[in-house]
């Protein structure tokens, strides 16, 4: 999942619940409704943050260099390129 994808599904989910708790953008609201509210769009935010973030961990792993890594593509460059994985 993407930045703008995660931002868009809790945006979307605070405009439902908003509709939803105040009806035509007025009415009375309990502490109760108030709190579950809260919750929830924190809890929709948390879970497609996390997502995000792990999409994006792998993503900054493959971009890593280090010598070992360097060296490592070197010598698979001077064999033809990297090993192929045996088809079991």
């Amino acid at each position: 999942m993407d930045e703008q994808s995660a931002r868009s599904l809790y945006e979307q989910r605070i405009k439902t619940l908003i509709e939803s708790l105040l009806p035509n953008g007025a009415g009375t609201l309990s502490e109760t409704r108030l709190r579950y509210a809260l919750d929830n769009v924190a809890q929709v935010a948390f879970t497609a943050g996390h997502d995000f973030a792990l999409s994006n961990l792998g993503a900054m792993g493959g971009r890593a260099v280090s010598e070992r890594k360097s060296k490592s593509s070197a010598a698979n460059g001077k064999n033809g390129g990297r090993p192929r994985k045996d088809a079991n």
